[in-house]
C-alpha cells in the first residue's frame, strides 16, 4: 500500500514540473513573439519618420535647384513630391531608397506606383504614442511656413507677387535673385530647423519608449528561463533521488522475505485456534437469531399500525386539498372582482363624452324648435349623433355583461372580436395613463375555447404592464399586441417598453401568490390565474420573456408575452 501511494506521489511530481516547463515555454514563446512584434513596430515608426524627413529634404532639394536653374523639371519633381506626402499621387515602391536620382524610366521599372496613401495616413496606423503623434503633427503644420517661402519663391519665377490680400495677383517682371535669396534666406532655415526639430524630438522619445518596452520582454523572457533551468534542476534531481529510493527499498524487501515466510507459519497455527474460537460464537449467533425473530414479529405489529395511521393522514390531506382549492377559486374571483371593480371606473370614465353629446345634441333642438329655427338638417345630423354615441353606450353595457356573465361554455369565437371587446373594457384606462396601443390583428384567427376567459388574461397582462409602466415614470408609454398563425397553433403577443421583468424575478411570475408590488396592492394570483385559465382551461401554454427591438427608429426594451393556442380549423 505504502508502494503505490509512494508511486502515486512520484506521478504527481513529474506531472508538476513537467506543466510547469511547458508553460514557462509557452509563455516564452509569447514574450518572443511580442519582442518581434515591438522590434518590427519600431522600425516601421522609424521609417514613417524618416519618409517624413526625406520629403522636406527633397521639398528643399527640387525648391532651391529650380529656382537656381529655372528648369521646369525639378519643379515639377517638387510637386510631385508634396503630391506623393499628401496622397494625391501614389506612392511609389521603395520610394523611401533611392528614387529622385534615377532616370525617369528607370523609376517606372525599379518603383511602380502603389496605392495612394498620404504619410499622415500611414502614421496614423502606426502604434505612437499620443506625445509622439503630438511632435510630427506639430512638424508637419509648421511646413506650412517652409512651403509658404517656397511658394513665394515660385510665384517671383513667374513674375507675380503678393497684392494687399496676399494673393498673387500683380504681375511684374521675373526675380530670379529674389527667389534664391528667399530659399537662401535665415527666415528659410528657421523654417527648415521648425520641421526638423519635432522629428529630432519624435525619434528620441521612440526610441527611449521602445528601447524600454524591448528591455522589459528581455527581463520576462530572461526570468522564465532561469525559472525553466530551476525546474530542469529540480526535475533532475528528484528523479536522482526517487531512482535511489526505489533502489533501497528492493534491498530491505529482499530482506524481509525471510521473516515474512517464518510469520505466515505462526500465521496458520494460530488460524486454527481462531477456528475454535468462531465455532463457540456461532452458537451464541444462532441464540440471537431467533431473538431477532420474536423482534421482527413485533415490528411487523408497528408496521400495520402504521398503515392505519397513514389511511387516516391521507384523509385528512385530502380534506385539507379541497380547502385550498376552495380558498383559490375565492382568491380567483375575488382577483376578478377587482378587475370588475376598476372597469366599472373606466365605463363610467368612457360615458361622460357619449352622454355629453348626447345632452347637447337633445338640448340644442329643443332650444332651436323653441325659437323656431331648427332645421330639417341639423335635426338629421342631432339625431345621427344621438343614435351612434347610444349605440357605443349599447356595446360597452353587453361587453361588460359577458365579461361579467363568466361564461363557462367552450365554443368557438373569432379572435380579433375578442380583443376588441377587452379594448372596450379598458378604454377609459388607457386614455386616463394616456397609453398609445399598436395593434397587429388577425382578422381571420378562430379559437375554440372559453371566450370571457381569454378576456380575464389580456386584462391581467394589460393591468400588470399598465402598472410597471406607471411606476417607472416612462413618458412614450407602448403596449403592442400581435397575432399571427403558426402551422396549426394560434401566437398571441403582448410586449411593453417598461424596461423589462428582473431576471431573477422572471422564473417566478407565475407562481401563486408571488408579487412585486406592495401588500396592498396586489395579491400575486393575477398571472398565476392566466397561466391555469391557458394551461388547464384552454390547452395551451403561456410565456415571458425579455426583448429589445425597434419602433419609429427607437430602441425599446421590455416584457413580452407569448399566449399559445390550438387553432380551430373550420
Amino acid at each position: 500500500m505504502k508502494r503505490i501511494k509512494f508511486n502515486l506521489y512520484i506521478i504527481i511530481f513529474e506531472i508538476i514540473i513537467i506543466s510547469i516547463v511547458i508553460g514557462l515555454l509557452y509563455k516564452m514563446n509569447i514574450y518572443h513573439k511580442a519582442l518581434y512584434n515591438s522590434t518590427e513596430q519600431r522600425l516601421s515608426m522609424l521609417s514613417s519618420s524618416d519618409k517624413l524627413r526625406q520629403s522636406s529634404d527633397d521639398l528643399t532639394h527640387f525648391a532651391k535647384t529650380y529656382v537656381i536653374t529655372n528648369n521646369q523639371k525639378y519643379k515639377k519633381q517638387y510637386f510631385d513630391t508634396l503630391d506623393i506626402r499628401n496622397g494625391k499621387k501614389p506612392r511609389p515602391l521603395h520610394y523611401e531608397s533611392i528614387y529622385w536620382d534615377l532616370t525617369e524610366s528607370s523609376r517606372k521599372i525599379n518603383h511602380p506606383n502603389s496605392e495612394k496613401i498620404s504619410l499622415r495616413e500611414i502614421m496614423i496606423k502606426l502604434p505612437f504614442s499620443k506625445k509622439e503623434l503630438n511632435k510630427l503633427e506639430l512638424s508637419v503644420i509648421n511646413s506650412n511656413d517652409l512651403v509658404n517661402l517656397e511658394v513665394e519663391a515660385f510665384n517671383a519665377m513667374n513674375g507675380l507677387y503678393k497684392d494687399k490680400n496676399n494673393q498673387y495677383t500683380i504681375k511684374k517682371d521675373i526675380n530670379q535673385s529674389l527667389a534664391i535669396r528667399l530659399l537662401h534666406s535665415e527666415d528659410y532655415y528657421l523654417a527648415k530647423h521648425k520641421i526638423m526639430k519635432p522629428i529630432d524630438d519624435f525619434m528620441l522619445m521612440l526610441d527611449q519608449r521602445t528601447k524600454e518596452e524591448v528591455k522589459i520582454l528581455n527581463t520576462k523572457i530572461q526570468t522564465n528561463f532561469i525559472i525553466f533551468v530551476f525546474c530542469f534542476i529540480v526535475f533532475i534531481i528528484g528523479n536522482i533521488i526517487i531512482y535511489k529510493y526505489l533502489n533501497r527499498n528492493d534491498a530491505i524487501n529482499n530482506k524481509y522475505k525471510d521473516k515474512l515466510l517464518l510469520n505466515s507459519t505462526i500465521l496458520n497455527k494460530n488460524l486454527e485456534s481462531t477456528k475454535l474460537e468462531l465455532q463457540n460464537k456461532n452458537m451464541k449467533l444462532i441464540e440471537q437469531s431467533k431473538l431477532l425473530t420474536i423482534t421482527y414479529r413485533e415490528l411487523e405489529k408497528s408496521e400495520y399500525e402504521l398503515e392505519e395511521i397513514n389511511k387516516n393522514l391521507e384523509k385528512k390531506v385530502i380534506q385539507e386539498i379541497r380547502k385550498n382549492k376552495s380558498t383559490q377559486e375565492q382568491l380567483f374571483k375575488s382577483e376578478k372582482m377587482a378587475a370588475m371593480g376598476e372597469m366599472i371606473g373606466n365605463i363610467a370614465h368612457q360615458w361622460r363624452q357619449p352622454l355629453s353629446v348626447i345632452s347637447t345634441a337633445s338640448t340644442g333642438m329643443l332650444m332651436q324648435k323653441e325659437y323656431g329655427i331648427l332645421e330639417d338638417e341639423i335635426f338629421e345630423k342631432s339625431c345621427t349623433a344621438i343614435n351612434s354615441n347610444a349605440q357605443y353606450l349599447s356595446k360597452t353595457i353587453d361587453d361588460f355583461r359577458n365579461f361579467i356573465k363568466g361564461d363557462r361554455n367552450k365554443k368557438i369565437f373569432n379572435l380579433k372580436e375578442d380583443i376588441n371587446s377587452f379594448m372596450v373594457l379598458v378604454e377609459g384606462t388607457i386614455k386616463t395613463h394616456n397609453l398609445n396601443m399598436i395593434l397587429d390583428i388577425d382578422e381571420n384567427i378562430q379559437i375554440n375555447g372559453y371566450e370571457n376567459e381569454l378576456v380575464q388574461c389580456f386584462i391581467n397582462i394589460f393591468n400588470n404592464a399598465k402598472d410597471i409602466l406607471i411606476e417607472n415614470n416612462i413618458e412614450n408609454k407602448l403596449i403592442f399586441i400581435s397575432t399571427s398563425k403558426d402551422n396549426d397553433k394560434v401566437k398571441i403577443k403582448i410586449k411593453d417598453n417598461a424596461g423589462g421583468i428582473s431576471e431573477d424575478v422572471l422564473p417566478k411570475i407565475f407562481e401563486p401568490y408571488f408579487t412585486t408590488k406592495h401588500q396592498n396592492q396586489g395579491t400575486g394570483l393575477g398571472l398565476h390565474m392566466t397561466y391555469k385559465l391557458v394551461v388547464e382551461g384552454m390547452n395551451g401554454t403561456v410565456e415571458a420573456h425579455n426583448v429589445n427591438y425597434l419602433y419609429d427608429d427607437t430602441d425599446y426594451v421590455g416584457a413580452e408575452f407569448v399566449i399559445t393556442l390550438p387553432f380551430f380549423m373550420s
